[in-house]
């Protein structure tokens, strides 16, 4: 199972972290220049949206050195610590060359990590770093993560750290492709322990579903049973078609 399938079942984990988590910081400076790109950020997308020409670029490039000043001039404070989790939040966004983006997040992240283990704005930068995956973020993320676990015995970075690590590591963070028995089997670990210890979190709820994935919904396991109804109101049971070829359609309206 490729990363990119499982961040699909909750691509929504990042935007609720740093809504949720907003509400915990008081941070002047960070605030300040925050307010400032998100009215640029929507004069971007307003001009996206209308297909002006020449397209503006994203103003996260151009905001990446601001925040970087930001946490430069204010170490180990709670301003320093969101405005790192906004600079690896955003470099997707700022930085389209792949080696330098995964080379300077990590160093982020690394920062972030050695500053602030179990802040806040970890979990958000962590939330980010498991719906991207590897492929944006590089593999060194995988070892920040499991830094942050062993710092963070419980809370909501602990929460975010082994629900990223799930991610990354069903996804396949060793290799290129599909994750090996031993990086499968660490994974349903860790989404048990963060399904068990916050179930009622937005990452909790999304390990379990993930947990159950890959405990049922795997190539060779025997499908779960359901019950429905057919074209004429009848109710049929998956069972029921045992030991014989089934096809399965769904689909719906949005």
């Amino acid at each position: 199972m490729r990363a990119s399938r499982l961040a699909e079942v909750v691509a929504l984990i990042p935007a609720l972290a740093t809504a949720t988590l907003a509400q915990e910081r008081s941070t002047p400076g960070f605030d300040e220049l925050a307010g400032q790109f998100a009215e640029a950020d929507r004069e971007y997308r307003a001009a996206a949206a209308e297909n002006r020409e020449p397209m503006p670029a994203s103003p996260a490039a151009e905001f990446l050195p601001r925040f970087q000043a930001l946490a430069d001039e204010r170490p180990g404070t709670d301003d320093a610590a969101w405005a790192l989790s906004w600079i690896y939040v955003r470099l997707p966004q700022a930085v389209t060359d792949r080696t330098q983006r995964i080379e300077r997040a990590q160093l982020v992240l690394d920062r972030l990590v050695a500053d602030h283990p179990t802040h806040p704005a970890v979990s958000s930068a962590l939330a980010e770093a498991a719906s991207w995956g590897t492929g944006y973020y590089g593999r060194g993320v995988v070892d920040s993560v499991r830094i942050v676990l062993s710092k963070a015995e419980a809370g909501p970075a602990r929460t975010a750290a082994l629900y990223a690590l799930g991610q990354l590591l069903a996804g396949g963070a060793a290799t290129p492709d599909e994750p090996d028995e031993e990086e499968l089997a660490e994974a349903k670990k860790v989404f048990a322990e963060c399904a068990r210890t916050a179930p009622e979190t937005a990452a909790g709820k999304a390990a379990a579903n993930l947990l159950f994935e890959l405990e049922n919904l795997q190539v060779g396991s025997v499908a779960p049973d359901f019950e429905a109804t057919d074209a004429a109101g009848v109710a049929f049971r998956l069972s029921d078609y045992r030991g014989k070829v089934v096809v399965l359609d769904f689909w719906g309206f949005w």
